[in-house]
């Protein structure tokens, strides 16, 4: 018979192992294979994607089209972390999500 101290510590292993695993996955694999497919971060629905043409203040230019930035525009890594306009650059491919007004209010970074 197992002894009940046996049994929690185990039982403390697994409550422990199991949510560190999935930061893990979460944080490191599942970004990188979202980069490589080119899709949306797990939960995100994009509106659209494709290559800056160009990056103003207020807008952007995306496969010869233009779209206003929301004054609240987020921008992502492919990693899911907040970066700045600054790492964004003509040729990036990237994915967005507009709001009700068509305004980009978050840009994914893809590559």
């Amino acid at each position: 018979m197992t002894h009940p101290i046996e049994k929690r510590r185990f039982l403390w292993f697994l409550m422990t192992l199991v949510p560190l695993l999935m930061v893990f996955t979460l944080r490191f694999v599942v970004p990188h294979a979202w980069a490589a497919e080119e899709k949306a971060p797990i939960g995100v629905q994009l509106n659209g994607t494709g290559r800056i043409d160009s990056i103003e203040k207020d807008h952007v230019v995306i496969d010869d089209r233009l779209i206003r930035l929301s004054p609240r525009v987020k921008f992502y890594t492919a990693r899911r972390t907040m970066t700045t306009r600054a790492s964004l650059s003509e040729g990036s491919y990237i994915g967005y999500v507009t709001n009700t007004k068509g305004e980009i209010i978050a840009v994914w970074l893809i590559r």
